[in-house]
């Protein structure tokens, strides 16, 4: 889930958050998956977002494509989509900086 570029770049926090989750129970992600597999679909509420949208997807997030992340930025008007260089799925572990950014540039 995370780029290979953190994963040379920050070999310790990618170990800590390994260990991390082998060390919570089954029973915690069971909740997790559940919602994901049984989840309604949002094709037809996406187009009714009306909040400001910044759609940020790494360019090595292998859960979350760049041509699914534009597909959605397409569908939500005035939305804008980052791709965020040498980052995986996790953009709030590898690129804390990057959200900043973008919500700062919000005001």
């Amino acid at each position: 889930m995370v780029s290979s570029h953190f994963m040379n770049e920050s070999p310790s926090t990618v170990q800590a958050y390994k260990e991390y989750l082998l060390r919570r129970p089954v029973s915690d992600y069971l909740p997790c998956v559940n919602a994901v597999l049984n989840r309604n679909s949002i094709t037809e509420a996406v187009p009714k977002i009306s909040a400001r949208t910044t759609i940020l997807v790494g360019d090595e997030d292998i859960a979350e494509s760049e041509a699914h992340s534009a597909s959605l930025s397409e569908k939500i008007a005035g939305s804008e989509i980052k791709i965020i260089p040498c980052c995986g799925h996790l953009v709030p572990i590898e690129r804390p900086d990057e959200i900043v950014s973008v919500i700062e540039g919000w005001s």
